[in-house]
């Protein structure tokens, strides 16, 4: 595709996003610069199938550029999609006009965007001249509210996920392992229309989940989309999770971005939308605030219920990895290690998360004399985190986001 923009820091912005989902932009900084990306494009039969315009260039504005395609019939066949800092009356009319099909105002969400240029592209060209401009208004009443099963063991992650989903308007199940999973699919599949599923849960992990799941299915003829939920992000984990018949991936922590335009991305049938997390920086703090608040997306009740449900849980899974040392079930340790560093991670807890993937480490490869001493490093990274925790709570006693 096409970015016009004459802002190199937004061309960046969005040459990184396009990328992220498998594009390939062309970016200018000009109106005649787009044009003759245009021609060169058209010239060598390999047309550009959508613009993303900028309403604000200096040589000349959004619309004259977009009448300039149009008036050339070499170049009418782009789909156009304006992006602009502010709209104005008679805006939306002079975009019908034109043949503009999106029209977004800035700031705009990464998932915005994304539903914004599959919707655009999704138009047939039989429609075109009288398809409805996409704005972000028809972007939400676009949005289906789904039916959604969640199958994961960590009660912060579950908790995380169930609720922001819900906020989105969809109805959401939660189960804590894979064998309920596929239970719950025999029972009621027909009111399922996505399975988000953790790749590691006790009694039946996903990738065994999956692989029974699609074996029924060649019996039912259907197909529920499944989307991985994966906590090691390591290099090639995507392709073995669509090779196990799963639809899509998402690395945790759970980025709601990614997240939700993964979803989307299915609903609107353009599977395997790669997301790919910017680096985040460590916290130099035992606590990152600004990327917790993030992670719920700016919800403060969901933040203090996660915390109230991590300070209840903590006890508990510590208890359970000290009574595993004592009985040396290496095992036991690994999962209770495994389920904090879930916790902590989600919470944007990097040092907690960091000694609990060290004891999860040590416990995979059957060292528990070195354990012992990982799991009192942790331990303290916890003491220090729960005051932390609790003062970002009170915070939001306060203040709203």
């Amino acid at each position: 595709m096409l970015v016009i923009d004459d802002n190199a820091t937004n061309r960046r912005i969005l040459e990184a996003m396009l990328k992220g989902w498998s594009m390939q932009p062309t970016l200018v900084g000009r109106g005649h610069e787009g044009l003759a990306a245009m021609r060169q494009a058209q010239g060598m039969g390999k047309p550009f199938p959508l613009i993303l315009l900028d309403a604000q260039v200096p040589d000349m504005d959004g619309f004259t550029i977009a009448e300039k395609f149009r008036e050339d019939p070499a170049l009418a066949g782009s789909a156009i999609v304006m992006l602009t800092p502010g709209g104005k009356r008679g805006d939306g009319a002079r975009c019908r006009e034109l043949g503009i099909e999106g029209y977004l105002v800035k700031p705009t969400r990464q998932s915005e965007l994304l539903e914004a240029i599959l919707l655009v592209l999704g138009q047939s060209s039989q429609r075109r001249d009288h398809a409805d401009l996409v704005t972000r208004h028809t972007i939400r009443a676009a949005r289906r509210r789904v039916h959604i099963l969640v199958a994961e063991d960590n009660a912060i992650n579950r908790e995380l996920v169930t609720r922001l989903l819900q906020k989105h308007g969809h109805t959401v199940i939660a189960v804590t392992t894979g064998r309920e999973a596929v239970d719950l699919l025999d029972k009621d599949a027909a009111n399922c229309d996505i399975v988000l599923m953790d790749v590691e849960m006790p009694d039946m992990d996903g990738f065994q989940a999956t692989a029974i799941i699609r074996e029924k299915e060649k019996a039912s003829g259907k197909h529920v989309p499944i989307i991985a939920l994966t906590a090691d992000a390591m290099k090639g984990d995507r392709e073995r999770c669509l090779e196990a018949g799963m639809d899509g991936y998402v690395s945790k922590p759970i980025r709601h971005q990614d997240l939700f335009e993964t979803i989307q991305a299915l609903l609107l049938d353009v599977p395997n939308i790669p997301t790919h997390a910017p680096v985040e920086k460590p916290p130099v703090e035992i606590l990152d605030e600004a990327l917790l608040v993030s992670r719920v997306d700016n919800d403060p009740q969901l933040l203090r219920d996660l915390v109230d449900l991590f300070l209840e849980e903590c006890p508990r899974l510590v208890d359970e990895i000290r009574v595993a040392l004592d009985r040396k079930d290496a095992k036991a340790v690994e999962r209770g290690a495994h389920s904090l560093k879930g916790c902590t991670s989600n919470l944007a807890a990097q040092m907690a998360s960091e000694a609990a993937f060290k004891l999860e480490r040590l416990a995979r490869a059957g060292d528990l004399v070195d354990a012992e001493s990982v799991l009192k490093e942790l331990e303290c990274q916890l003491e220090r985190l729960k005051p932390a925790l609790l003062a970002v709570q009170a915070e939001t006693e306060k203040r709203p986001f």
